[in-house]
Order: C-alpha cells, then sequence, then structure tokens
C-alpha cells in the first residue's frame, strides 16, 4: 500500500512540477514577446521623431533597421499554448494565429517587407519616401488592417481597452 501511494505522489509532484514549469514558460514568452512590441513602439517613434523634425537620422536607421530585425522574429514569439485561450489574463493572442498558420506568416512577411522598405528609405534621406514607408507601417495606428503593423494586430490580436 505504501509503494502505491508513493508511487501516485511522485507521478502526481512530476505532473504539478511540470505544470509549474509550463506555466513559467509561457509567461517568460509572453514577456518577450510583449517586450518585443514596446521595443517596436520606440523604434517607430525615432522614425516619426525624424519626419517631425524632433529627432536625428541616425536614431530613426538604427530603429528601422532594428524594426528589421524584430519583424523578422514574430513567429518565434507565438508558439502553441501562449494564447488567451490558455492564459486570458496574460496573452491578447487569437487562437487564430495556430489555426491559419499561414495568414499569420503572411501577416508577418508583409511586415517585415514594410520594415525593410522603411529601413531602406531612411538610407536615402528622403524625408517624402520615409513618410510613405512610415505611414505603410502604422498610419491609421495599430487597430488599421491595411498598414503593417495592423495586419498582424487585427486578425491575430484581441483588442483590449
Amino acid at each position: 500500500m505504501s509503494r502505491k501511494f508513493t508511487a501516485m505522489f511522485l507521478g502526481l509532484s512530476v505532473v504539478l512540477a511540470a505544470g509549474s514549469v509550463w506555466a513559467q514558460d509561457s509567461t517568460e514568452v509572453i514577456n518577450r514577446r510583449q517586450d518585443l512590441m514596446k521595443r517596436q513602439g520606440r523604434d517607430l517613434a525615432a522614425v516619426k521623431n525624424f519626419l517631425d523634425a524632433k529627432g536625428d537620422v541616425a536614431a530613426a536607421q538604427a530603429g528601422a533597421a532594428d524594426l528589421v530585425q524584430t519583424t523578422a522574429s514574430i513567429p518565434n514569439l507565438f508558439p502553441k499554448g501562449t494564447g488567451m485561450a490558455e492564459l486570458p489574463d496574460k496573452s491578447a493572442a487569437k487562437p487564430t494565429i495556430w489555426t491559419d498558420p499561414n495568414k499569420f506568416a503572411e501577416a508577418q512577411k508583409n511586415a517585415n517587407s514594410k520594415a525593410a522598405a522603411l529601413s531602406e528609405s531612411l538610407k536615402t534621406n528622403d524625408k517624402a519616401a520615409v513618410a510613405l514607408a512610415f505611414d505603410a507601417m502604422i498610419k491609421g495606428g495599430l487597430w488599421d488592417a491595411t498598414n503593417a503593423c495592423g495586419g498582424c494586430h487585427v486578425p491575430f490580436r484581441e483588442r483590449r481597452s
């Protein structure tokens, strides 16, 4: 009887420990992707500051170059099990990320392509070209599905107040 109890106790302990590790890993992934999105906001602000004559071209160039890197890394920050269905208080990622992965990949590639175009435009110092490329990234805000940011946020992120 005691061996059976010991085996059940050990089994339960392993399951509980695994669940705790999964929760920590999921929370860490969500924290990393939220940090990345905040970083992207700072990068876009550097470009906007340049366009508004409140910042220099070097900071805008660095921000746009970073956007190219961060938009490329987005898929790695959305492993299964880190959506709003599993972690409603922490994640706003809609299930469609995983049920329609091709659409998600297409939106990510579009954002990356527009980030690359923004980065290239900043190499010319042509503010009109930079403004057009910037608008392709963010014009209309995060919830405008026609720009690069909204192309992901609208279909794949739950809007929270």
